[in-house]
């Protein structure tokens, strides 16, 4: 499977799909070329199309994500925060140099590095990680 289109508009959605109908790559009600698109462009005409009756194809609908749901998504909210660092900020996380930093910056980082140790390693095993392979 592949993605074909990406849209907001349900209008260029069904253009979208009416060309892959026309092209022989997707069948609507079991049918494609003229015959399928001919089907397929009555459903449209009446409202009433059912993307269930579409043969290789399939629609994903999502709900359209706007910039403060960056938030609600971690690999979003990670993305965003990066293109949004400076270059010396971005190339000190990218080269490991914690040093570079300001204070406040480095000591979030060590805060978030350490709270998934804590969560990820138990009891022992976390004083001998830290205290072995980090050196505190």
């Amino acid at each position: 499977m592949r993605i074909v289109a990406a849209t907001t508009d349900e209008e260029m959605l069904h253009t979208i799909i009416g060309a892959q109908i026309l092209g022989g790559t997707m069948d609507y009600r079991g049918f494609s070329n003229m015959k399928g698109f001919e089907q397929f462009r009555a459903a449209c005409r009446t409202g009433d199309v059912q993307y269930s009756n579409l043969d290789y194809g399939f629609v994903e609908q999502t709900e359209n994500l706007m910039l403060p749901d960056c938030a609600k998504e971690p690999q979003l909210e990670k993305a965003y925060r990066l293109l949004n660092l400076s270059d010396h900020e971005f190339n000190a996380i990218r080269n490991g140099s914690l040093e570079s930093l300001g204070e406040d910056r480095a000591r979030l980082i060590l805060d978030k590095a350490l709270s998934w140790a804590a969560q990820n390693y138990a009891g022992w095993d976390l004083y001998r990680h830290l205290r072995d392979e980090l050196g505190m």
